[in-house]
């Protein structure tokens, strides 16, 4: 029998952008099954507008600026998360989807000439980057 991780959000959206959640716990069931994290998983997740991650930014990481993502870990490592069948809260993942769209629109070529539905695709893969990237943090994984 194969083992499935169980994922829990407390989802915010306080931006003007739709975002799928679906697709989002999709990939990150599938990144902890992969991780071998079987737990019962807690993930905040939320995506805000530009002034408020720029102030959070600012607050904890002491950069006034705008950023992609932020990640508010509650264990400094995986190894820490008890193996039980116990809820384990990870942390927190902010994200502003508006610089998502920005960094989507640099990436990608020829933006205005692009179907929507592909406009719509590239930033939603880019949402999931971000917060699958997110939840690396939280589990331990940092920048090398």
């Amino acid at each position: 029998m194969k083992k499935v991780a169980s994922l829990f959000t407390n989802y915010t959206n306080d931006t003007k952008f739709k975002i799928d959640e679906n697709q989002i716990i999709e990939s990150f069931t599938k990144f902890l099954e992969n991780k071998k994290i079987f737990n019962k998983v807690e993930i905040g997740l939320s995506f805000i507008k530009e002034n408020e991650i720029k102030k959070i930014n600012n607050k904890f990481r002491k950069i006034n600026e705008i950023t992609d993502v932020l990640s508010f870990p509650t264990f400094k490592s995986v190894r820490s998360i008890v193996k039980n069948d116990s809820l384990v809260n990870l942390g927190d993942i902010i994200i502003c989807p508006q610089y998502a769209l920005d960094q989507t629109i640099l990436k990608s070529q020829n933006w205005e000439n692009l179907p929507v539905s592909e406009q719509n695709h590239l930033f939603t893969q880019e949402i999931i980057f971000l917060s699958v990237h997110g939840l690396k943090h939280l589990i331990g994984i940092h920048h090398k």
